[in-house]
């Protein structure tokens, strides 16, 4: 079963019916009403009118709205209401920056405006992670000749189930190690995904087939990784991805191909002999020392992916939304105590109130951050780790 995520609009619905705010307890169902097109301007004027057949949508009494916040979900925009009236027609402070169009989704906010209500969810997630860990495995970096330091950006670890990655903490990391590596350099290039090595000991009896991996370690093309598909009679190695303009391989391209299913040949070894550029959330890090050995395969890289900022609506998360409309309550209630002077010691319980619900949670269902790796200068495997890689199978 795979685990739950949670949408920006679901975990500020629940913020809304959580502080039993009027609009949130009359529109429980879908908790937003649909405007009509008729009289919805760019002006700020948002008709919820029966003049299509529907009933109103907003049928309170006149001024029931006012002073409340009208939030366009398409949009994301809020605007604060200055008319409402029985007939459902809203007209706020100014206009929105496109009209609204028939069927468009609003939600009424009457104790934050939404803008805020996000800034807090925001800042909940941001050390969500250290309570609620998401472990992520990436093997997309290629270990490339002579290169000590590599990237952990989006760009660096993007893999097909991997789109948007972002470390928090990296716990653990492990280089690929495979008896049946071929190495070679390409001697003639052909279309966007094809290139030629004259040199490569083609045997009928060994087809490469679409389970193989090819990594480029140096040259032009280097740390791209394709999936190999075929090596012809010609010679002619044909990948699954085009290279793109910045990875494309010439004649001073290295490659290493292997077939990462075969158990018997494959496994891959812990390392410990890395550097980063800061322990928490990493751009970078290096290795202490080189591995020939493994030159062209992958880095295994496992780490804990960072909570980040929800910007948009259909934007999710992993961490649990009990958390973040609990913690999110308590800060925006504690707001509110500077804000009242009426009502200070209300919005102050209140606070206090969910942020023990918050810290409750945790206890309850916080998850263990598996140990990490004690980080050291050398490591064993440097160079004597199937050093003679020229010709491993023989051919």
């Amino acid at each position: 079963m795979p685990e739950p995520v949670f949408t920006r609009t679901s975990i500020r619905r629940s913020i809304g019916r959580q502080a039993r705010m009027e609009f949130f307890m009359r529109y429980g169902s879908g908790n937003s009403v649909i405007c009509d097109s008729d009289n919805s301007t760019a002006t700020g004027v948002i008709s919820f009118d029966n003049s299509d057949g529907a009933a109103v949508s907003l049928p309170q009494d006149s001024d029931f709205w006012v002073g409340s916040w009208l939030f366009d979900l398409a949009q994301s925009e809020e605007r604060l209401i200055t008319v409402s009236n029985s007939s459902g027609l809203i007209t706020a402070e100014y206009g929105f920056t496109a009209a609204a169009s028939s069927g468009d989704s609003f939600e009424i906010w009457d104790l934050w405006p939404p803008s805020d209500v996000h800034q807090k969810m925001n800042m909940t997630l941001r050390n969500a992670w250290r309570m609620f860990p998401n472990i992520v495995t990436a093997e997309s970096i290629v270990l490339q000749e002579g290169i000590i330091r590599y990237g952990l950006l989006d760009t660096d670890l993007t893999q097909p189930d991997l789109t948007n990655p972002s470390v928090a903490y990296v716990l653990q990391m492990h280089i690929e190690r495979n008896s049946r590596v071929i190495r070679g350099q390409v001697t003639s290039t052909g279309t966007a995904a094809t290139f030629t090595d004259n040199t490569f000991p083609y045997d009928s009896d060994k087809e490469v087939d679409s389970d193989w991996l090819i990594g480029f370690y140096d040259g032009p093309g280097g740390g791209a990784l394709r999936q190999l598909n075929t090596v012809d009679s010609n010679l002619l190695f044909t990948v699954d991805t085009d290279y793109a303009a910045t990875d494309a391989v010439t004649t001073d391209s290295k490659w290493a191909a292997w077939n990462p299913t075969t158990d018997m040949q494959q496994e891959w070894y812990k390392m410990t002999a890395v550097k980063f550029n800061q322990p928490e959330y990493p751009d970078w890090f290096e290795l202490r020392q080189l591995y020939p050995w493994a030159y062209g395969l992958r880095l295994r890289v496992t780490y804990v992916e960072n909570t980040t900022d929800l910007l948009a609506e259909a934007e999710t998360t992993r961490v649990p939304e009990e958390y973040i409309v609990f913690k999110t309550l308590s800060m925006l209630y504690d707001e509110l105590v500077g804000d009242n002077r009426h009502d200070r010691a209300v919005h102050s319980g209140l606070a206090e109130y969910y942020d023990q619900l918050a810290q409750d949670f945790v206890q309850k269902s916080r998850r263990t951050l598996p140990h990490a790796t004690l980080w050291t200068e050398t490591d064993a495997a440097g160079y004597d780790q199937w050093s003679d890689f020229s010709n491993p199978m023989g051919w």
